[in-house]
């Protein structure tokens, strides 16, 4: 199975490219390098009677961007390898691969997107803030497709619409009680420009999940109202908020999803801390509700040289018999890379 979806991104990948191999390209590789510290790095509920434990690892990244971009089109390629390594854990040693590519045609009011994804990582990864009920390090394979248009109504009014497909396949899941899942959804969006500081958009999701082995199917209905606003030149503010409904033969759910964005941008530096609440699919076969808050520092030593700071924290909730899983990780780097044509 993971085979098709590697040569269905490629093939995806491929026909997307296919017009623009003759005109330039540019490429930017990047490295970068960090430490990072996990609570609770298994995933365990916090509730079972299993040890949660924290720990420290070394990681690293290399990545390289692909670019073409034309009057009217564009097209990004994107590979990236991740590596972490446990000093005192070894079993939790990872390599990830993960494939982007991002594509763009623009007419003069409309415009029309499609990304896809490929991911060969670990469930120690994937499933953190969604799933994070695996307790265990088990490989993970993953294609996401999504596409829409969005048209320039006005000059204030802006409609969108995406559709969204996800595969997800686990291997060698053992009595891990993880199960191979679709998730599909379909993702409406308005946007008004009520001032030259202030936009305001409503946002209508639904999703489904389908779990072929149990004959399950779970839906999500997500309607948020949203507010972006520009402080000053320096600060920006971003809220969204709604109301979350899920119904599935396990039972039917109704809560409250929602974030809150505070972003400082200068010339050299970022900072920034969100607070969301969101569902998603699980690798358990169902719905779950996830809470988590982050702080992120991005900083520009030079040119080509950067530092990044972040610090993470999440509960999820399984839907509907909630089980919760808290995790912690704190991540500091630096790396850097250049930019070349072709």
């Amino acid at each position: 199975m993971r085979h098709r979806i590697l040569w269905a991104a490629i093939v995806m990948a491929c026909a997307v490219a296919a017009p623009a191999f003759a005109a330039p390209w540019t490429f930017a590789p990047t490295a970068q390098a960090g430490a990072q510290y996990d609570y609770n790095p298994v995933l365990v509920p916090t509730n079972s009677f299993a040890f949660v434990g924290n720990t420290a690892d070394l990681n690293a990244e290399l990545s390289g961007k692909l670019d073409h971009q034309t009057g009217r089109a564009g097209l990004t390629v994107t590979p990236r390898l991740d590596f972490n390594y446990f000093p005192s854990h070894a079993f939790l040693d990872q390599d990830n691969q993960y494939l982007d590519v991002a594509a763009n045609y623009n007419f003069d009011r409309t415009s029309w997107t499609a990304t896809s994804q490929l991911a060969h990582d670990t469930t120690l990864i994937s499933e953190v803030g969604t799933t994070a009920l695996t307790a265990g390090d088990r490989r993970h394979d993953s294609a996401s497709f999504t596409a829409g248009p969005s048209y320039q109504l006005t000059e204030l009014v802006t409609l969108a619409l995406q559709g969204a497909f996800q595969r997800v396949v686990y291997q060698n899941v053992g009595e891990s009680g993880l199960i191979d899942y679709n998730y599909a959804g379909l993702n409406g969006v308005a946007s008004y420009q009520a001032t030259e500081k202030a936009k305001l958009g409503l946002n209508v999701a639904v999703n489904r999940l389908f779990v072929s082995a149990d004959d399950l199917v779970t839906t999500s209905y997500q309607p948020t109202v949203s507010l972006d606003y520009q402080l000053n030149e320096l600060w920006k503010t971003s809220l969204a908020a709604g109301p979350a409904y899920v119904t599935s033969s396990l039972g039917r759910y109704t809560g409250f999803a929602g974030s809150a964005l505070l972003q400082r941008t200068a010339q050299l530096y970022t900072l920034s801390a969100k607070l969301t609440r969101n569902v998603a699919p699980t690798g358990q076969g169902v719905l779950t509700t996830q809470d988590q808050i982050g702080l992120y520092a991005f900083r520009s030593l030079t040119e080509r040289l950067t530092m990044t700071f972040t610090a993470f924290y999440g509960q999820t909730r399984e839907l509907p018999t909630n089980p919760v899983v808290e995790i912690i990780t704190v991540t500091g780097g630096g790396g850097g890379g250049g930019g070349g044509g072709g």
